[in-house]
C-alpha cells in the first residue's frame, strides 16, 4: 500500500529568503548537489531543531497529495 502524500519541500536560503531547492526529497537533493538523500534528511532535521548551528537554510514542508505532484 503506497503512501497516499508526500513530503513538499522548499528550501530557502537564509541570508537572501532566495529559493535555493523546491520540490520531493529526491528533487532537493539533485537541485542543492548533495551525496544522498540522508545528507538531505540531515540539513532538514538540523535546520529545525539547531537553526543556531546551521543557519544557511531555513525549510518548509508541506504534505501534499501523491496525486497533485508535477
Amino acid at each position: 500500500m503506497s503512501c497516499p502524500t508526500v513530503a513538499w519541500y522548499t528550501i530557502y536560503l537564509s541570508a537572501s529568503d532566495e529559493i535555493a531547492a523546491c520540490g520531493t526529497a529526491e528533487d532537493c537533493v539533485r537541485a542543492l548537489g548533495l551525496s544522498s538523500i540522508h545528507v538531505f534528511h540531515s540539513i532538514v532535521s538540523h535546520a529545525r531543531h539547531q537553526p543556531e548551528q546551521y543557519p544557511k537554510y531555513i525549510v518548509v514542508t508541506e504534505r501534499i497529495k501523491r496525486s497533485e505532484l508535477p
